[in-house]
């Protein structure tokens, strides 16, 4: 990893997020949670989804991101944050990745309503995915890493 995003990292105090990228959670209360969340360039967000909790994306700064989502009937959503876009909103239980569109990284943050609980987050696995939605097994495959986790 490059220095510039090492010190990006530790002045934002910053630990790694399990679905890749880095993290700090900033705020908890009982109604949501939000998070700071970092990609750096050449790294994505692994298809995770959150089972019982609404997800809003917000671009903070640097590079632009693409969020990608796959509902139940299998339909793929590309959204673009960034200049113009500015938030997402990615329903419970929607399959998600992502990845920054650049050669720097992307600061984001994401508020999870009700609070987010990792005992209610998973990560997918590759080949179960791919099964459910053969017609985006490209894409399953481009923002897996193959090993299941789930808390």
């Amino acid at each position: 990893m490059p220095e510039d995003i090492h010190k990006l990292v530790r002045r934002l105090e910053l630990v790694p997020h399990p679905e890749g990228g880095w993290y700090r959670e900033t705020l908890r209360s009982a109604y949501c949670t939000t998070i700071m969340y970092l990609l750096p360039a050449g790294q994505f967000s692994e298809w995770h989804r959150v089972r019982d909790a609404d997800e809003v994306w917000h671009h903070y700064a640097g590079d632009h991101l693409a969020l990608h989502t796959i509902d139940e009937q299998g339909r793929h959503e590309r959204i673009v944050l960034g200049d113009d876009v500015h938030h997402a909103i990615v329903p419970a239980s929607r399959w998600q990745a992502a990845v920054p569109i650049g050669d720097d990284w992307c600061l984001v943050g994401c508020t999870v309503a009700p609070p987010f609980e990792f005992a209610r987050f998973e990560i997918a696995d590759r080949a179960t995915l791919a099964a459910a939605f053969p017609e985006h097994e490209r894409l399953v495959a481009r923002f897996s890493r193959g090993t299941p986790q789930s808390g």
